[in-house]
């Protein structure tokens, strides 16, 4: 059985599936939480597979966030079980 994971994090994979290459300040903005938490929060869901981060060649210091196909999959089976709710 797979790990549970925050609310918190399936608002912020939401808003990327949504938002592709947002940057961590625009997350930042949405949660209202300091810029290193983020940064943690990003780093465990890099880790479990749910984003990847990449480096623009114009602006090595803001990285692009995209959700993996996983990152995808969860997102819809949480749609789907709100649903039913």
């Amino acid at each position: 059985m797979a790990k549970p994971i925050p609310t918190q994090q399936l608002m912020v994979l939401a808003f990327i599936v949504a938002h592709p290459g947002v940057i961590q300040r625009n997350i930042v903005d949405l949660i209202g939480r300091k810029a290193a938490t983020v940064s943690v929060m990003l780093k465990n869901m890099e880790k479990q597979g749910l984003i990847t981060r990449q480096i623009p060649s114009d602006n090595s210091r803001n990285k692009k966030i995209f959700v993996t196909d996983e990152g995808r999959k969860l997102t819809e089976r949480f749609k789907e079980t709100r649903q039913k709710c």
